[in-house]
């Protein structure tokens, strides 16, 4: 027995975008640790390639849809909260966390909490599950950020990453708008991208560009930007529009529960991070947590692919 073919592809685009966003705190918290580059500038360096390469690549494809007068507003919202409003949260976040895994696991509480911001809007019921398995991961979070020691991340990174995930869940319930007026997974990501640039060039101009100046490009920062322009900006977010208009927001949010087994798994690889049992132990209960909230989802899905041949 099989999934059919558009399921199987939702699914599919689901995983490399969990695995692309995984890979991105690494790459931004290499960008901040070896090769001192600025928040602001990080962001918009891959802002602005992604949305070049993609308004030329799909105009000239045809593949962009056009803009009802009407739906404008709804696009510049999302844009605002994701990526701009988002990225700030995240990419501070991780700048003054200073761990690439840690802020990969704050930013897998977006699972636990969306289905909370689209009950809100949209008047549905939130399972005793998900509760549950907030709470759990709320601990699991908490016993990652002790440190016997006294040098666990900061508050401020914390408070940084805490608003990136309310944000996303903002941008969660205004994407699931959108994808219901049938736009299409590239010309959201691709406007979104735009949008979002615009926003931040006044931020850059006015906090970074005496520091953007002094950068030195070596092949390892533009290697870091080009991967968070073309993977995460722009490919990752492609293929989060396209599975969630398949297999739905709630249902594939599950899969940002792998994120920060991605980030620890290639953190360890590129040297930046050594495992602790405190790590490991927290990272287990925020996972543990993750999935007990998503549980009524898994059983749907194994339901499923036992109906489907």
């Amino acid at each position: 027995m099989m999934l059919n073919n558009k399921l199987l592809k939702g699914y599919i685009a689901t995983i490399i975008a969990t695995i692309l966003w995984g890979a991105s705190f690494v790459w931004t918290s290499d960008l901040f640790q070896v090769c001192h580059f600025p928040a602001i500038t990080i962001v918009l360096c891959r802002l602005v390639i992604a949305s070049i390469i993609m308004f030329i690549l799909f105009t000239l494809t045809g593949n962009l849809d056009k803009i009802k007068k009407e739906d404008l507003k709804l696009f510049i919202s999302l844009a605002l909260f994701q990526p701009f409003l988002y990225f700030i949260g995240e990419t501070y976040g991780i700048k003054y966390v200073g761990e690439a895994s840690f802020a990969a696991v704050m930013i897998s509480l977006i699972p636990i909490c969306a289905p909370f911001a689209l009950s809100m809007v949209y008047k549905t019921k939130v399972k005793g599950s998900i509760v549950l398995g907030a709470f759990i991961s709320v601990v699991g979070v908490v016993l990652m950020s002790l440190n016997l020691s006294g040098q666990g991340p900061s508050i401020k990174g914390i408070l940084f990453l805490s608003e990136a995930v309310i944000v996303a869940c903002v941008y969660n319930v205004l994407l699931q708008k959108l994808l219901k007026k049938g736009y299409g997974a590239i010309t959201i990501t691709t406007y979104q991208n735009i949008f979002a640039t615009v926003f931040y060039i006044p931020l850059f101009f006015a906090l970074e560009y005496k520091e953007f100046v002094a950068i030195q490009w070596t092949s390892r920062a533009i290697l870091d930007i080009m991967f968070l322009a073309i993977l995460c900006s722009s490919i990752a977010y492609v293929c989060y529009s396209y599975g969630a208009k398949i297999i739905s927001i709630e249902k594939e949010a599950m899969f940002n529960n792998a994120i920060p087994v991605v980030t620890i798994i290639m953190s360890v690889m590129m040297g930046q991070e050594i495992l602790t049992i405190r790590k490991v132990l927290g990272m287990l209960v925020v996972i543990v947590g993750l999935m007990i909230g998503q549980g009524n989802i898994l059983k749907k899905i194994k339901r499923r692919v036992t109906e489907i041949k």
